[in-house]
């Protein structure tokens, strides 16, 4: 199970940030920033995890702090 952020967390972390190829994914992942510089959970993993990771398409700390990650690891 993955989804588009957890693939850009990856090959952000193994350095690929800058490759060209990423530009759509990044771009994405910013216009899913809400006016409040939050991100909303998009993606169910019920029955994946042992615990609930907030409701859907709600604002959500977790998505919000993945996000941030990337985009300040392009820095």
């Amino acid at each position: 199970v993955t989804d588009l952020l957890q693939l850009a967390e990856s090959l952000v972390g193994l350095g690929y940030g800058n490759d060209k190829r990423l530009t759509n994914t990044l771009d994405i992942i910013r216009e899913k920033q809400n006016e409040n510089g939050q991100w909303l959970k998009e993606y169910d993993y019920a029955g994946k995890t042992w615990f609930d990771f907030g409701k859907m398409k709600q604002p959500n700390e977790w998505v919000t702090l993945r996000a941030l990650r990337v985009l300040k690891a392009l820095n």
